[in-house]
This record gives structure tokens, C-alpha cells and sequence, in this order.
């Protein structure tokens, strides 16, 4: 090996050495960085949690997409929370809030009321039915161990069956959709409900083989063809209710056997 081919090599050396010094430094600034994150972290852990688990969000349909806290649609909303969280979603007023997709509730805690002023109009929430899989179905809210309130919000269900010649999915006709062995619960405060359609039994919430749901009512109109609770032989259910109006049809439950399968004040 001649002297020129061993400076060559001390020079690839001492590259090869810079290199691994300058990794090993950005590694240390690194770990360091990272550290000093974990450490603000442990530190705030209370704080962390609850950021995420108890969130205050907003919805205006105007947007087509998120906003910080303000999201285009209820589906994105809710779902942006992590299971187990408690949110209150505030809907802009004067708007109709669209649900074409089921959304999912489970193991959450989501109160509806509004934002802005009233002045505009009351939010409303309007559930779509369409054809799914040959039957006329509703979307809503779907999942297990969930508790829905609205306060301040009026609910516009459908009023025409989407294809009259197909019938209707047997759970899929309410705001609520239970599931089987799970436990919902609805609270209305101060809502009017319209829409239904005749002969269809529309409603807020299902009870669903071995299911047990509840349904609150307060200060609460259900206005046209539908039920409070409906399928409610399907499980057990309570219904409790302050001045509770019914109009043009309505009914408080759909199926059921007062003392078997519910109870109500």
C-alpha cells in the first residue's frame, strides 16, 4: 500500500468519524427535544386528558372542510372525539345539519345545542332515508353504550319513504339506532320533532334484541307520524317525560307492554 493510498484511507476515516460524531449530536439534540416533550407531558397529564376527553366543538355547513374546532358536518364532529370522550357539539343556528351516513357514538357522551343567535332560527338536525340493501332505511346515530341530548334543537325526520315498493329495515327507522345487548339513551330539552311518514313508524330511538334504551323528554313536541320509541318489544326501555306534546299521530312508543317491557312517569 503506497503513502498516498494510506492518506486516503485517514481521510475516509476521519469523514466516516465526523459523520458519526455529527449523528451522535443530532441524536443527542434529538433525544433531548423529545425528552423535554415527555417531561411537559407527565407534567400536564390532567390537562392532556381532559383536552381530549372533554371537548367543547362546532358545526356550520357552510365549510367544506375542518376548521380547527369547527367541522362542516355532525358525522365528522362526533366521530373526531376518541371513545370514551364527553363533547358538546354547538350546531350554528338557522341550519339544517344533514345526516346522509350513520354516525358513530359509541361509548360517548354528546350533547347538541346551539351557536349563534336564535334569532336565525333553531338548528335542526335531518336525518336522510334512503334505499340500503334493498330496504328503506334512516341514517342516525349508531354504536353501543352511548347518551345523546339535545337542547335547543329541533329534529326533522322524513317525510316520504324513499322507494314505496320496498320495505322498511325493521331497526333502521330511528334517530338512535340500538344495538343488540347495548344500552342508549336520548335526552330531548326544549325540541320540536316533525316529519314521519304515515304507516312507517319513524322515530327517535329503537330498542333492539335485549337492548335497553331510554328516552327524556322535556318541554318536548313530536309533531306528525312517528314514535318516541319504537320496536319495543325488541328489549326493555323507560320513557320519562315534563309536558310532553304530541301531535297529528304521534305516539310516545311504538310496540312494548307497559310493565314488561317499559316503564314511564
Amino acid at each position: 500500500m503506497s503513502i498516498n493510498d494510506i492518506n486516503n484511507a485517514a481521510a475516509a476515516m476521519n469523514q466516516l468519524k465526523a459523520r458519526y460524531e455529527g449523528f451522535l449530536d443530532d441524536a443527542d439534540g434529538q433525544i433531548s427535544v423529545r425528552q423535554a416533550a415527555y417531561d411537559a407531558l407527565s407534567a400536564n397529564l390532567k390537562g392532556v386528558v381532559s383536552s381530549e376527553m372533554d371537548r367543547v366543538i362546532s358545526v356550520n355547513n357552510t365549510l367544506t372542510e375542518r376548521a380547527g374546532t369547527v367541522f362542516p358536518t355532525i358525522k365528522e364532529a362526533v366521530e373526531s372525539v376518541p371513545s370514551g370522550a364527553q363533547v358538546v357539539v354547538k350546531l350554528n343556528t338557522g341550519q339544517t345539519h344533514i345526516i346522509d351516513a350513520d354516525v358513530y357514538v359509541s361509548n360517548r357522551r354528546v350533547v347538541f345545542t346551539y351557536a349563534g343567535d336564535l334569532a336565525a332560527g333553531r338548528p335542526k338536525i335531518k336525518p336522510i332515508a334512503s334505499v340500503v340493501g334493498g330496504v328503506n332505511q334512516m341514517f342516525g346515530f349508531t354504536g353501543s353504550n352511548a347518551d345523546i341530548q339535545l337542547s335547543t334543537v329541533d329534529i326533522e325526520l322524513p317525510d316520504v319513504t324513499p322507494d314505496i315498493n320496498l320495505g322498511w329495515n325493521g331497526q333502521r327507522r330511528s334517530l338512535v339506532v340500538s344495538s343488540r345487548a347495548g344500552t342508549r339513551s336520548i335526552s330531548l330539552s326544549s325540541c320540536i320533532v316533525t316529519g314521519g311518514v304515515a304507516d312507517s313508524v319513524l322515530g327517535i330511538i329503537s330498542v333492539y334484541e335485549s337492548a335497553y334504551s331510554a328516552l327524556a323528554l322535556f318541554v318536548t313536541t313530536f309533531d306528525g307520524p312517528m314514535a318516541g320509541v319504537i320496536d319495543g318489544n325488541g328489549g326493555v326501555f323507560n320513557i320519562r317525560r315534563t309536558s310532553a306534546t304530541l301531535l297529528n299521530g304521534a305516539v310516545l312508543n311504538s310496540g312494548g307492554t307497559l310493565g314488561t317491557h317499559f316503564l314511564q312517569n
